[in-house]
């Protein structure tokens, strides 16, 4: 059954205008959102290239003596080595009389190794049910937004950024107020995105990402490639939500994509200045700049982990009117970070000689070097 309704151009309700629209979002690169959930390396295990999930709730309930969850304890403990379990899962359980053949809950596509055991960071789902939430997209066109009021107003960011009387760990907040208003003022409330259709979980899959280090590429070292391992939406899956524009956002849908577009162009273009990304992400980036060009009647953006959104938006604006200015606004970042109580973000931002040394680190599917999240994003007049 179809969860929308028919495209409602301009209708009213209770008085008000409002503009309705269905959209198909497919993923180009695999996407995770988190929940801030996991699967322990005793949820699961890993068995012919499928990652089977078992069903926890059922499975201790099939226990009849309670001491032999102190004997599984003990078997645990023995068997951890540098927080890893040496022994199978199944053989933990079974050790106890538990078959998890019998207990599985749901198969997700496995590209992690079998004899991982390792956490997985679980994508958001509501009692097994998953699907993407609309505050996701929201918050991406938000920055959007954000990035296009200031694109058009560079010289406001820059006073605000500049400006000693405002705090620095407030300025983030002021630029938002400026472009968007206060609380009371936020016209983002007139825009309006529900969750998804609930997605199938065969849509899903246990991948490993990396963070990739750029600094390192460039001095010739291996980047480093600790797992961290997400349970991701599979590239090329496809999914619906319904945008609702009322009276009182300042923007039509057409301005919404264009801004979009705007946004995630410069992403690319930025992302492109630096040869020390993988040529596969290189590859990735370059089609996506091509497709966000022909203007399809589509708009592009990232969403969930590894997106970074709001901390490219400001760097990004001032990497895009960098040229031609005598004073270099990387030194207003620099300036602002010296004060900054992360030591870690001060440190890598402080040693910094051109904007592409920062951020220094890039989120990747470990397997095929492509960046996590990018979504494409088309009207379905078809629903």
């Amino acid at each position: 059954m179809n969860i929308f309704r028919p495209d409602e151009s301009k209708t009213k309700n209770n008085g008000i205008k409002s503009t309705k629209k269905v959209l198909k979002i497919t993923t180009i690169s695999p996407l995770n959102i988190g929940n801030g959930d996991v699967y322990s390396n005793m949820d699961y295990y890993i068995e012919n290239g499928k990652a089977k999930i078992i069903n926890m709730e059922e499975l201790f309930e099939n226990i009849k003596d309670i001491h032999k969850i102190d004997e599984l304890t003990k078997l645990i403990k023995h068997n951890m080595n540098n927080n890893r379990m040496e022994l199978s899962v199944k053989e933990a359980y079974e050790s106890i009389g538990l078959y998890l053949d019998e207990h599985i809950l749901k198969e997700v596509n496995c590209n992690i190794k079998m004899d991982a055991k390792i956490q997985v960071k679980k994508f958001i789902n509501q009692n097994g049910k998953y699907y993407v939430p609309g505050s996701s997209l929201k918050g991406a066109i938000r920055t959007a937004y954000i990035f296009d009021y200031y694109d058009k107003h560079i010289d406001k960011l820059v006073n605000i950024l500049e400006n000693k009387k405002i705090h620095d760990n407030k300025k983030g907040n002021e630029v938002v107020k400026t472009a968007i208003g206060g609380i009371k003022d936020d016209f983002f409330k007139y825009l309006l995105i529900t969750d998804s259709n609930i997605i199938p979980p065969e849509n899903f899959e246990f991948i490993n990402t990396i963070r990739y280090n750029t600094m390192d590429a460039k001095k010739g070292k291996k980047s480093n490639t600790i797992p961290e391992p997400k349970e991701v939406l599979k590239k090329n899956s496809e999914l619906r939500v319904e945008l609702t524009i009322k009276d009182g956002f300042p923007k039509n849908f057409e301005d919404i994509k264009n801004m979009c577009n705007k946004f995630s162009k410069t992403v690319v273009e930025f992302e492109l200045n630096n040869k020390y990304l993988p040529q596969e992400t290189i590859k990735f980036y370059n089609n996506l700049l091509n497709n966000i060009k022909n203007n399809d009647n589509s708009f592009y953006l990232a969403i969930g982990s590894g997106s970074s959104y709001l901390s490219k938006t400001i760097y990004l604006l001032l990497w895009k009117h960098d040229k031609g200015n005598k004073k270099g606004y990387l030194n207003i970042m620099k300036n602002i970070f010296e004060k900054e109580r992360n030591r870690k973000l001060k440190a890598s931002l402080k040693g910094a000689r051109h904007y592409i040394e920062f951020p220094r680190t890039r989120v990747l599917d470990s397997n095929k070097n492509i960046p996590m999240g990018w979504v494409k994003i088309t009207e379905d007049k078809n629903e």
